[in-house]
């Protein structure tokens, strides 16, 4: 088997492009193992040159078009595997699942198709995909709140009954009113 040092018509700074390209786009989708990283990128950049002979696009966007449609796979695999009868997976909704989970960690060859997943696995995977799908919605009611008037009147009776307790408060507080009173006129008949 040729590897991609081997060929001879191969541009260094191209190759080294698209392995950065394949690379990213494989750590965007959530594969943290850097060798398995490696040996997926170094596949599909062989698979990108074979194909780049019939094509004239550059060897970046080849390798991104391969790794892309390879990942679509994996994802419509394990979409399939989660699927319930009354609903289609939608990709995107499914990506999102499987970034909260371990399973880019402990499966990437999952992502890509290569490998099923344990049942424990798809069952997690099929929950948080549940969770999300659907709209954490409540009834409410559009009109004006009523008004209480209950707090109100027990807050006006616990007033009076403290008044009641100090026979002094409430001649006070008459004294007040009065002194407020006299000073509200004398400060706005100036």
């Amino acid at each position: 088997m040729e590897t991609i040092g081997q060929r001879q018509d191969l541009n260094t700074t191209e190759a080294d492009t698209a392995h950065r390209r394949v690379d990213a786009i494989l750590r965007a989708y959530g594969v943290q193992h850097a060798a398995f990283r490696g040996i997926q990128t170094q596949r599909i950049l062989t698979t990108a040159l074979n194909q780049k002979t019939d094509s004239p696009k550059p060897l970046e966007s080849v390798a991104a078009q391969i790794v892309l449609h390879e990942l679509q796979a994996g994802l419509e695999k394990l979409g399939e595997s989660i699927a319930s009868e009354d609903a289609a997976i939608n990709s995107h909704r499914l990506l999102i699942a499987l970034k909260k989970t371990p399973i880019p960690l402990d499966y990437p060859d999952a992502i890509l198709g290569h490998a099923p997943l344990p049942s424990d696995q798809i069952n997690a995977l099929r929950s948080l995909y549940n969770i999300q799908n659907r709209p954490a919605l409540k009834r409410s009611s559009m009109g004006a709140p009523k008004l209480r008037f209950e707090s109100i009147d027990g807050m006006t009776s616990q007033a009076v009954a403290l008044f009641d307790k100090i026979p002094f408060s409430k001649n006070a507080l008459a004294l007040l009113g009065i002194v407020l009173v006299f000073f509200l006129v004398y400060f706005y008949a100036k």
